[in-house]
């Protein structure tokens, strides 16, 4: 009974990432030059959370996480899960658009995917 507690509650815990590609017609193939900031790195990927990268960039589409709000849910931000997520897609950072409440006791983390063009 313990052992299925367990595991019950390690899969509760898993955050559930969704990501779109940037659609044909959003113009992907624009390089895009941000206003600086300050980025945290993890596991090779950049967050902008605050700002945006000063380097040339292009957009590859948009990640979203969902994960509770509870004190060992995590933060998307600089999570590994997260930067598995963009490096899988070809991505050199993220900028992050909105982190906010989702139905029920959830924070959805809107990420901007992007590829430094320089």
């Amino acid at each position: 009974m313990r052992p299925l507690l367990l595991a019950a509650l390690a899969l509760a815990a898993i955050p559930a990432v969704a990501a779109a590609p940037a659609p044909e017609d959003v113009n992907a193939h624009i390089v895009y030059t941000g206003t600086g900031g300050t980025p945290l790195t993890k596991d090779g990927i950049d967050f902008w959370s605050a700002g945006q990268t000063p380097r040339r960039y292009r957009v590859l589409g948009i990640l979203t996480d969902r994960r509770g709000s509870g004190r060992f849910s995590g933060n998307a931000v600089g999570s590994a899960s997260v930067a598995r997520q963009i490096r899988t897609r070809g991505g050199d950072g993220v900028l992050v658009m909105s982190q906010l409440p989702d139905d029920g006791d959830q924070i959805a983390t809107t990420m901007m995917i992007v590829k430094y063009a320089d």
